[in-house]
């Protein structure tokens, strides 16, 4: 019958003093049954009718075909007309987001928060990264990294500071982000060794004087050429340190330059705070990796803005792969950490590092061509590296917000 869906009502005064009114909400049943909920949603129009109070929509319909007129397919419309309504089976609908690459901008073009709903998925837990991958997903390893996804909940318990021989690796191609990246890095304990690559002798004497003030047992700044972004300084600048230590937290000074201003600080404090979020969180880490030998990788969640895949990266990648014994199949639906920073065992990066990349491997590095480099298929190749090393990954929600993250299909 007619009705007013889903219950987002505008009441008058009468209404809400009416009798009729609050013995219909009196006797509204406190039961989680999607039935029985539509049954007093179809009929709440209809009984203010039979007791004289009148009923109307802001935006009727008069077509009958359920799909056309439910707000979880016409959302564009809705968001067009006024009405800022986005229901979340629309996210959620058959275990992967509808169209999820293209909400984002959508909304912004009404001037909604659309972030306030990435924070909503990491408050309930929910990891939305794992959806945006095109392409079908194999049931086991290998190739599929997903049958080597783990849902994660950090213990509550912290780690000693002597748990895990640990190491920050961070890259400083811009130094005038390294201040916003000095107040994460101080969350790591003071046991940490930390060696930061930059490229030229000037951003190395700058970087030098403000890691005075931090008090690491050790901390070495290495000039690297400015090739392969911040994968080659990773791998080629300190392959020779991270099998030194058990963890290594990868992180650098990023600044998205391709990405929106808003977007590309939003995405900067997402990374930043899902790995260092707060000294508990960092040492809540260490205990998650020290109780879980099994544990590989571990990774931020990733902005639902556009779909995770090779993009233009195939022709590099899957060659890079076949070195590391890995083929992948067509279509094969596949993750990686995007924006290249994560916790990691230095054990699960070994297939990586037996590769023996060297600078003369990368292209310089070039903002205006960020596809069909090595860099960018090694940054697509991490996950694959852990899962060849016989581990596990997860991935975990911002340290503010300290949540776990539920499992992918």
């Amino acid at each position: 019958m007619p009705h007013m869906q889903s219950f987002h009502l505008v009441l008058r005064e009468r209404t809400l003093r009416h009798p009729a009114f609050k013995r219909f909400m009196a006797a509204v049943a406190a039961n989680d049954s999607r039935h029985i909920a539509s049954g007093y949603e179809v009929r709440f129009s209809l009984w203010l009718e039979l007791h004289g109070l009148r009923a109307g929509c802001y935006r009727p319909y008069t077509l009958l075909a359920p799909k056309i007129i439910d707000p979880l397919f016409r959302w564009k419309k809705c968001l067009r007309d006024g009405i800022p309504l986005v229901k979340r089976d629309f996210f959620m609908e058959e275990g992967r987001r509808v169209a999820l690459p293209a909400w984002q901008d959508e909304m912004e073009k009404y001037n909604y928060p659309a972030r306030l709903i990435n924070d909503y998925f990491h408050r309930i837990g929910l990891d939305t990264s794992s959806v945006l991958c095109p392409g079908q997903r194999s049931a086991a390893w290998p190739p599929s990294v997903f049958a080597r996804y783990r849902p994660l909940r950090l213990p509550q318990e912290e780690a000693g500071e002597e748990a895990l021989r640990t190491a920050a690796i961070v890259h400083c191609y811009y130094p005038e982000v390294f201040p916003v990246l000095q107040e994460y890095l101080r969350n790591l304990p003071s046991t940490t060794h930390i060696y930061i690559s930059t490229d030229t002798g000037e951003k190395r004497k700058l970087i030098q004087q403000q890691l005075g003030a931090m008090h690491f047992s050790r901390a070495e700044v290495r000039i690297c050429p400015n090739k392969g972004w911040d994968i080659a300084p990773f791998l080629a600048g300190f392959g020779d340190i991270i099998p030194q230590y058990d963890l290594i937290c990868k992180v650098h000074a990023k600044v998205s330059s391709h990405v929106v201003k808003d977007r590309s600080a939003y995405w900067r404090g997402l990374l930043y705070g899902s790995l260092l979020g707060d000294g508990r969180h960092v040492r809540q880490i260490l205990r998650l990796f020290a109780d879980s030998p099994e544990l590989g990788m571990l990774v931020p969640p990733s902005l639902p803005y556009y779909p995770v895949g090779m993009g233009e990266n195939a022709g590099i990648l899957l060659p890079l792969l076949q070195k590391m014994g890995i083929r992948l199949p067509p279509k094969e639906a596949f993750d990686f950490p995007v924006g290249s920073m994560f916790w990691a065992r230095s054990a699960a990066l070994q297939p990586l590092l037996d590769l023996r990349l060297g600078f003369a491997d990368f292209g310089d590095t070039n903002p205006k061509r960020r596809d069909r480099t090595l860099a960018h298929a090694i940054e697509r190749a991490f996950l694959f590296s852990c899962c060849k090393a016989g581990y596990v990954w997860g991935r975990i929600s911002p340290g503010k917000l300290n949540v776990p993250l539920a499992a992918t299909d």
